[in-house]
């Protein structure tokens, strides 16, 4: 599919309303991380993370995971167990993202075959339903790490891996798809369309460069929520808050600008060790208190995966909250 041309006119730029700015330094406390330096039998390349209303999705290398939010995620699981813990594993053998949740539905970016797409699952079964290969000018994305559905529950956003400014005027952004699910429901393999994009600039106005994204989500008030960093990428690496606008017009080109960046220590903490081989992974936003629940060993509303990739066993989990 080729992205309609972006209107010729000025871009539509986005400002910051009064309330997000005064909240800026004291969005987050870091409570902790459960599972901590675990290989539990999902662990190793573990990528995304979403939830519906009462459970935990999870995905991995090759494989899509569900756990109901009162099952304790350090305890070791190899494959599915339904009718004891209604813990359910569908193996889908390619790269799995960061995945999101919406209508019955998970989302997930697919790399396969040089030809990345989004595939939908039942979020009731994790079986498989459609799936839709998406390009941005004719050309195929390089690899879809992640996808976020934003407050409304009727846009999808994804980018490629590589968000790079330098590399020249809007090289990569992120792209905004409507989503059709009467279509989804259909089985159609036409279910996104193109809406608009998104350029991610620091709180002065650069633009940023994100060399390995990894994960993304929006909270209730449709702020989005990125992962960036691998070991040896740009130094842009860890969390970042944008806030984008609820309405957007089709084919516009939007401004969104940084509102937070999470630290290693300190205001909004997210630590992890590059020289240990530690990196970001999938992220989601998931007021625990506010929806009933009791999560073993889990608070908090913003939920984020980091794996260690050093060693030749599995890889390392931690969940951070």
């Amino acid at each position: 599919m080729r992205l309609p041309v972006v209107r010729q006119r000025e871009k539509a730029a986005y400002v910051l309303p009064s309330n997000t700015l005064e909240r800026r330094g004291f969005m987050y406390k870091y409570i902790g991380e459960y599972p901590k330096n675990r290989e539990n039998g999902w662990s190793d390349e573990a990528q995304g993370v979403c939830h519906d209303d009462f459970n935990w999705f999870f995905t991995q290398k090759g494989k899509l995971w569900k756990f109901p939010v009162g099952h304790d995620l350090d305890s070791q699981i190899e494959e599915s167990d339904i009718d004891g813990k209604n813990i359910i594993c569908n193996h889908y053998g390619y790269h799995l993202g960061d995945i999101d949740y919406h209508n019955g539905y998970i989302f997930v970016p697919v790399t396969e075959d040089d030809k990345p797409y989004i595939a939908v699952f039942s979020a009731e079964d994790l079986s498989y339903i459609t799936r839709q290969v998406i390009t941005r000018d004719g050309d195929y994305y390089d690899s879809l790490g992640w996808c976020a559905i934003d407050a409304s529950g009727e846009r999808l956003y994804t980018s490629d891996r590589n968000m790079a400014a330098y590399y020249g005027e809007d090289t990569s952004p992120i792209v905004v798809y409507d989503i059709d699910y009467d279509a989804i429901a259909e089985k159609s393999d036409h279910f996104l369309s193109y809406k608009a994009v998104l350029i991610l600039r620091t709180e002065g106005g650069s633009k940023m460069c994100l060399t390995h994204s990894q994960g993304g989500c929006f909270d209730e008030e449709n702020n989005l929520y990125l992962t960036n960093g691998y070991p040896r990428c740009h130094k842009q690496r860890g969390l970042f808050i944008f806030s984008v606008p609820k309405t957007l017009e089709k084919y516009q080109r939007y401004d969104v600008y940084r509102i937070a960046k999470s630290k290693q220590d300190g205001v909004f903490k997210f630590k992890f060790k590059v020289s240990q081989g530690e990196e970001p992974e999938g992220i989601t936003y998931w007021d625990l208190k506010k929806a009933g629940h009791e999560a073993p060993e889990i608070s908090g509303v913003l939920h984020v995966i980091m794996i260690d990739n050093y060693g030749v066993n599995d890889d390392d989990l931690y969940f951070k909250h």
